[in-house]
């Protein structure tokens, strides 16, 4: 499910307020990740995959949580 649209209401900003942070956190940290690698494929290939692995398994309890 894509959360975006959710927590760009005016109304959830104001009632979820520590939640909208916590998912702007995740938004950013995945959208750079992300870039990084849109810029340079070849990051996949010496990928520390432990380290992004449990950033992953972070943010994915982290939207669990809200």
């Amino acid at each position: 499910m894509y959360l975006e649209p959710i927590f760009a209401s005016d109304d959830i900003k104001k009632k979820l307020p520590a939640e909208k942070q916590k998912f702007d956190m995740i938004d950013k940290s995945w959208r750079i990740i992300m870039d990084q690698f849109n810029k340079e494929p070849s990051l996949w290939d010496g990928i520390d995959s432990e380290r992004y692995k449990n950033d992953f398994e972070a943010f994915n309890k982290t939207l669990d949580s809200i």
